[in-house]
């Protein structure tokens, strides 16, 4: 992922292109959280992609917002929101 400075659009990199345009970012203590308007996927810092979830078979729709909080993460889509139990805590 990086940041264009001018526009200030992020821009996933190959592993995360099938999210589709970038929306949301939420960090937990194992990575990182990315949502776009076609899924949300989990990421590690100097690892492979972990986890992707698409829009409308994994999730009810696009990501407009996530959010971590305890063992759980919330994620907001244009359908509704979602509450997924973070593994490992």
């Amino acid at each position: 992922m990086w940041r264009d400075p001018l526009s200030g659009a992020w821009t996933a990199g190959p592993l995360l292109s099938g999210l589709g345009r970038l929306t949301a970012f939420a960090v937990t203590s194992d990575g990182i959280w990315v949502g776009g308007d076609r899924g949300a996927g989990f990421v590690r810092p100097m690892s492979p992609l972990l986890r992707i979830l698409y829009a409308p078979t994994d999730l009810p729709g696009g990501v407009t917002a996530i959010a971590s909080e305890g063992s759980y993460l919330w994620i907001g889509t244009t359908e509704g929101l979602v509450r997924l139990r973070l593994q490992g805590r």
